[in-house]
């Protein structure tokens, strides 16, 4: 169950540093995104096929499984710490948008508690394999709301956080917003020391063979 694409390095080191460096764009959280669903459905495919198969490969598949679900609640979590961290500080600095970063936010951390819920009560590779049917039910549900929240987010917060942070940079812009020392100082914080401290975060998380060719570079 390997997410072997380009996405991938969405939660690395490299992408989230060239972010830092030029937060011009919501690319960054639109390619996690994507990274998390196809993760999702890894799982419940391979969860699916735990009805089929010889113990051991049935057994190995529930340890894949086991640590997926891992792998998303941390990727899950850290996704949400970056964009309350660097998008709603950004979309908080104008009144106008502030209530609806903040809505997000919250259905956010209910959707995390729905995830850590699950989780918890399927924690080993046993009770995935022992109860495969009902994880594959009760898990539809739960990755469902996380895909419906990201395709919220990506129409209502996505474009605002794009057309704020181009009229904050750009001093010929007609757009009012460009003017307000809240929104770009705002844009200035997201190259701070938490943002570093995230980009090792987020690096911990990739695979020992996941380091792009650039990144192996820089390194």
């Amino acid at each position: 169950m390997q997410i072997n694409n380009a996405s991938s390095d969405a939660f690395g080191s490299v992408s989230l540093s060239r972010f830092a460096a030029a937060p011009n764009s919501a690319h960054l959280f639109r390619a996690q995104h994507e990274h998390l669903v196809r993760l999702m459905d890894s799982i419940s495919t391979s969860a699916h096929a735990l009805a089929t198969g010889q113990i051991d490969e049935r057994a190995a598949r529930a340890l894949e499984i086991s640590i997926s679900m891992i792998t998303l609640k941390s990727l899950l979590a850290t996704n949400q710490t970056l964009q309350s961290g660097m998008m709603h500080k950004i979309l908080g600095s104008d009144p106008r948008h502030r209530m609806l970063a903040e809505q997000h936010e919250r259905d956010g951390l209910v959707a995390l508690g729905a995830l850590d819920k699950l989780t918890l009560s399927y924690g080993s590779p046993s009770r995935i394999l022992d109860g495969y049917s009902t994880f594959v039910d009760e898990a539809l549900p739960v990755f469902t709301g996380i895909k419906d929240r990201f395709r919220i987010e990506e129409r209502d917060l996505f474009s605002v956080f794009d057309r704020m942070v181009a009229s904050s940079s750009s001093s010929s812009s007609a757009l009012p917003i460009a003017a307000d020392p809240d929104t770009r100082q705002a844009v200035r914080e997201v190259k701070d020391a938490d943002v570093q401290n995230t980009a090792a975060f987020f690096e911990s998380h990739q695979e020992p063979g996941e380091q792009s060719q650039e990144a192996a570079a820089i390194a």
